[in-house]
């Protein structure tokens, strides 16, 4: 018997979804392959409650060496110049270690039911 899909990972393949690719040093600037970068963002425009972009995944292939910084800067600036109200996010909330890294990157939290917390970045800040 096959499970159903949760709807999560049907948003996440959505038409309207966008990936974000930091390369690698040295490497092309449109990545031929996983081994040429450094990071990547996954992104969807979010409408429900304003215009909002909502970031499901940034993921750093070795974290703590700025590419995290670097894609939020570029997401703000793009937030700004699009005139959108800001970024969203849900983030487990035993990742301290994310919830740390947004906190300092300017987001507040939302809400948290204990497992996840949502959290946002105001583009008036």
């Amino acid at each position: 018997m096959k499970t159903k899909e949760p709807d999560v990972f049907a948003e996440m393949r959505s038409p309207d979804s966008v990936f974000l690719f930091v390369p690698a040093k040295d490497s092309p600037a449109i990545p031929a392959d996983l081994t040429d970068i450094q990071a990547f963002c996954h992104l969807q425009l979010d409408v429900e409650d304003g215009l909002w972009l909502y970031i499901w995944e940034i993921h750093a292939f070795r974290p703590g060496n700025g590419q995290g910084s670097a894609i939020m800067r570029v997401l703000k600036s793009a937030a700004r110049t699009l005139e959108l109200d800001g970024l969203g996010l849900t983030v487990f909330s035993e990742n301290t270690r994310a919830v740390e890294f947004y906190k300092g990157q300017g987001f507040r939290g939302r809400k948290d039911d204990g497992k996840t917390m949502s959290m946002a970045w105001d583009t008036e800040s």
